[in-house]
């Protein structure tokens, strides 16, 4: 939605607010594994040489995303026609964006009694940390009068902004149950160190609506 004040009959100012629920999801490579380690297991207890090898198959990831936006705009309008009226705007924009996802995958191996190696197959959930950034936006948009004071309308706008740097902060495992040696968030973040997500807020836009002039 938006608001415009005019401080001339065809120039004003506007600021526009928007939220959007994106859908989030991306493919996962499969990833193969290879420890070589050395070990005392029973009988005799004497240092041998061993190794693990595996292919370990990870589900896709999917989740959403929350994007705020917000436009100051300057505004200019022009009659067209009896009924008909026209309106060009641009400005500064501010983009604020989060979301949430789910599984990643982690594992975790261990060594147990009589030196023998076990792993845990974690299913992990994770959040990008709300952040923002910068941009601009330029749209305009076509009025119908349809009663003094009220005109249908359609809007065109494309906005455009800095890449938007989130932290992604690992929130626990969706497998809890199927984990023997459970860590918690906070071990798993220091563990992973997981990179910083980099999204983009570009997008066009097509709106209509009803306008209210007062």
């Amino acid at each position: 939605g938006g608001v415009n004040y005019f401080v001339h009959p065809r120039f004003g100012v506007q600021f526009l607010v928007g939220r959007d629920r994106l859908e989030l999801s991306g493919q996962n490579a499969d990833y193969h594994v290879l420890l070589n380690y050395t070990a005392k297991q029973p009988p005799d207890y004497v240092s041998r040489s061993y190794s693990f090898e595996r292919s370990f198959t990870a589900a896709d990831t999917s989740g959403s995303l929350s994007q705020w936006t917000f436009g100051f705009n300057g505004v200019g309008r022009w009659s067209i026609g009896q009924r008909l009226g026209a309106q060009l705007s641009g400005g500064l924009s501010y983009f604020r964006l989060g979301g949430e996802a789910q599984p990643l995958r982690y594992t975790v191996f261990h060594m147990g009694g009589h030196s023998t190696l076990f792993y845990d197959d974690y299913q992990l959930a994770f959040r990008l940390d709300r952040a923002g950034a910068f941009g601009f936006n330029l749209g305009g948009s076509l009025d119908v009068e349809l009663r003094s004071g009220v005109s249908v309308m359609a809007d065109a706008r494309f906005f455009k902004g800095r890449t938007v740097k989130a932290d992604v902060a690992i929130t626990g495992a969706v497998n809890e149950d199927e984990v023997v040696f459970l860590e918690d968030a906070e071990t798993i973040q220091s563990t992973l160190q997981p990179p910083t997500a980099a999204l983009k807020p570009d997008r066009a836009r097509i709106m209509v609506g009803i306008r209210i002039r007062r």
